[in-house]
C-alpha cells in the first residue's frame, strides 16, 4: 500500500531534504575534480621510466658488471685446458729425403710437427716403419715402435694427436706436453693383412727427451679421455723398455736306434 507524503513526519522531512544537497555538493565536487586532473600524455610522447623498472635495470647492469669482473678474476693467474691438436704423417704432407749413409737410398719423411717439433717416418725392417722426434733444439730421438710396441708386423696411422698446455695469458707460448700416435699390429701370420690389434703409444716430449710412456690396447672399454689423461702427466711417467724377443723353439734330434 502506498503511503501518503503528506504523512511524513515533519522532522524527517528536512533531514532528508539536507542529505539529498549533501549529495548534489559531492557530485559536483567530484565533477571539478575531473575537469580540474592534468591530461593524460599522449601515447606517442616518451613516457619517463617507471620507479620499478629503473630499479631493475640498475640490478641487471650491477649483476653483469659484476659477473664479468668475476670472470676476469678468473682468467687471471689460472691455467689454461690442455687442447688436442693434429698432424698427419700422410706421404703427401711429408718431405722425402734418403740418408747420406744408407748405401739402399731408402726413402725417408720429414713431417710437419707443431711449435718446433717435426717427425721422421723411417723404415724399420720388414717393411715396418718407426717414428723419431726431433725436438725444437735439433735433438733426435727415436721412438723405436718395433721394439717398444710390437715385435711383430705393425703398420702406422696417418693421424698424430699433439696435447698442447697454454699458458694462462694470451701471450704465453703454447707447450706440447705428449703426443699419441695409432699402431696396428698383425700377429696372426695366417691372416697378415688382418689386424689383431690396435694401440693408443702416448709418447711424453720435452727438450731433454722424448720416449715412449704408454701402450694402450684400444679395445670396446678404452675411453680417450683416459689416454688424453696418460698423454697430458706423461712428463713425470718412465719410459718403457724394450719387449721381449720371441723365443724360437728349436726341435731336439732323436737319437738314432743302432
Amino acid at each position: 500500500m502506498r503511503r501518503n507524503p503528506e504523512s511524513f513526519d515533519p522532522i524527517v522531512a528536512p533531514v532528508y531534504q539536507i542529505d539529498a544537497e549533501g549529495m548534489n555538493t559531492l557530485a559536483q565536487t567530484a565533477i571539478l575534480a575531473l575537469i580540474t586532473l592534468p591530461a593524460p600524455p599522449d601515447a606517442g610522447e616518451p613516457r619517463g621510466p617507471d620507479r620499478g623498472t629503473a630499479h631493475a635495470e640498475a640490478g641487471a647492469a650491477e649483476m653483469q658488471g659484476q659477473g664479468q669482473g668475476r670472470r676476469q678474476r678468473q682468467g687471471r693467474g689460472t691455467k689454461r685446458s690442455i687442447e688436442t691438436l693434429r698432424t698427419t704423417i700422410r706421404d703427401g704432407s711429408c718431405e722425402t729425403f734418403t740418408e747420406p749413409d744408407d748405401p739402399n737410398d731408402t726413402p725417408v719423411l720429414r713431417c710437419p710437427g707443431l711449435f718446433g717439433y717435426s717427425l721422421i717416418v723411417r723404415r724399420v725392417g720388414s717393411g715396418r716403419r718407426s717414428i723419431d722426434v726431433v725436438a725444437p733444439s735439433g735433438k733426435t730421438f727415436p721412438l723405436s715402435f718395433d721394439e717398444i710396441v710390437t715385435r711383430g708386423m705393425f703398420q702406422l696411422h696417418r693421424e698424430i694427436e699433439w696435447r698442447v698446455r697454454r699458458g694462462p695469458s694470451e701471450t704465453d707460448a703454447p707447450t706440447p706436453v705428449g703426443m699419441i700416435a695409432r699402431v696396428s699390429s698383425f700377429d696372426n701370420p695366417k691372416e697378415p693383412g688382418h689386424a689383431t690389434r690396435t694401440y693408443w703409444v702416448v709418447v711424453k716430449l720435452g727438450l731433454a727427451d722424448a720416449c715412449v710412456t704408454h701402450r694402450v690396447l684400444e679395445q670396446a672399454s678404452t675411453r680417450m679421455a683416459d689416454v688424453y689423461r696418460l698423454a697430458d702427466t706423461s712428463s713425470s711417467a718412465r719410459c718403457l723398455g724394450p719387449l721381449p724377443r720371441a723365443r724360437v723353439r728349436r726341435h731336439r734330434r732323436q737319437p738314432q736306434a743302432h
